[in-house]
């Protein structure tokens, strides 16, 4: 499917994170990994998906996962 990404779902701490990830699922979204913990979980799907999922009870933010490489150590390169 074009225009997939990952997204990092941050819960708002209202509902269990099982109930919240069955419904992101029925909103399009394929769910990864659960921290529950921190109140994090990734998923990935397309931006319809994230769209709605920015509407599922439970669910503080939805943002686009940001790839990072802070180079190799002694390296003046940091992003």
């Amino acid at each position: 499917m074009a225009g997939r990404r990952t997204w990092i779902v941050t819960l708002s701490g209202d509902r269990k994170a099982a109930e919240v990830k069955r419904d992101l699922a029925a909103a399009g979204l394929s769910v990864g990994e659960v921290m529950e913990a921190i109140g994090v979980l990734t998923a990935t799907g397309d931006e319809a998906a994230a769209e709605r999922a920015r509407a599922v009870a439970g669910v503080a933010d939805v943002a686009p996962d940001t790839a990072i490489d802070i180079g190799p150590p002694g390296s003046d390169r940091t992003w």
